[in-house]
């Protein structure tokens, strides 16, 4: 999915290069704008794939997209020079340089912030507010006096409409969407499939080394509850450290482990695994043992 947004990013890129963003004529500029806006708010709510994907990006991911909103010095930069209409440029730069800031608050606080859903609902709130006044302004002075707004057809920033304002609008509705249905943290069903893949090709390598537990990976695999980050560790909605173990006979993964598991055994299984982003890294235990 990334390659979609490369892709796409480059086609951008390339309209603002090549001139074509500046031979756009008001209202062009605005339907393109809400035209990809559009997709992609479709996209994440009818494309199964996408939506999967979207799915298992932490909400910390979607914050971070703000972060590009510091453009707003450049706003101010460009008015000072006479390249950008002060009555657009001011309330846009400022309204986007306070969003920016709370999206960096936010991330530098992740830990507590996901605690507070509030926080990020005010935050968001604010900044959707501020996107869309920042869009029906510069339709507005586009309109009166397309000479004005000429910069925002130029590189760099013509990828604004094209690629940036459309991103940054979607990231707000999906947080919404998020924070409406109580689940800011990735969907766990997709780090759950993860998670259980990552276990099979364990199980399959050590039976590889040793046939005679080759039948673990033949055994059909869940995970019976999540079990988050707690005490000690900076918990992070995306980070789960999860210890799984398999009983070679029954194939059923468990994420309370004791001392003494019912079932210990030098075949059991005992894996710590903790999901960063798209990535698993597994780190498995009584491996001695099991070879043994």
């Amino acid at each position: 999915m990334v390659l979609f947004f490369v892709v796409w990013f480059l086609i951008a890129l390339a309209a603002g290069a090549t001139g074509l963003t500046q031979r756009l004529h008001p209202p062009a500029p605005q339907i393109v704008l809400v035209a990809l806006t559009a997709m992609l708010v479709t996209a994440g709510r009818f494309v199964p794939a996408f939506r999967a994907w979207v799915a298992s990006l932490d909400w910390t991911a979607l914050v971070a997209v703000h972060l590009t909103r510091f453009v707003g010095l450049y706003f101010l930069w460009l008015t000072s020079r006479g390249a950008l209409p002060r009555a657009f440029a001011v309330p846009a730069a400022y309204g986007d340089i306070a969003t920016a800031l709370g999206a960096s608050a936010l991330l530098l606080l992740a830990s507590r912030a996901d605690r507070r859903p509030r926080l990020i609902a005010i935050w968001n709130a604010f900044g959707l507010v501020d996107i869309l006044f920042v869009v029906a302004s510069a339709a507005t002075h586009a309109l009166a006096s397309p000479e004005s707004m000429g910069a925002l057809l130029r590189l760099p920033l013509s990828l604004l409409p094209t690629f940036l304002v459309p991103l940054i609008i979607a990231t707000h509705v999906e947080l919404f969407r998020r924070i409406a249905t109580r689940t800011l943290a990735p969907s766990l069903a997709f780090l759950e499939n993860r998670i259980l893949d990552t276990v099979r090709r364990e199980m399959a390598r050590i039976g590889a080394l040793d046939p005679s537990h080759a039948a673990m990976a033949e055994k059909p695999l869940r995970i019976a509850r999540w079990a988050p980050l707690r005490a000690g560790i900076t918990q992070r909605i995306m980070g789960f450290n999860i210890t799984v173990l398999v009983d070679p006979k029954l194939g059923v993964p468990c994420d309370q482990p004791t001392a003494k598991p019912r079932w210990a055994s030098p075949t059991a299984l005992v894996m710590t695994v903790s999901a960063r982003g798209d990535r698993l890294l597994p780190r498995v235990n009584g491996i001695n043992s099991i070879r043994r």
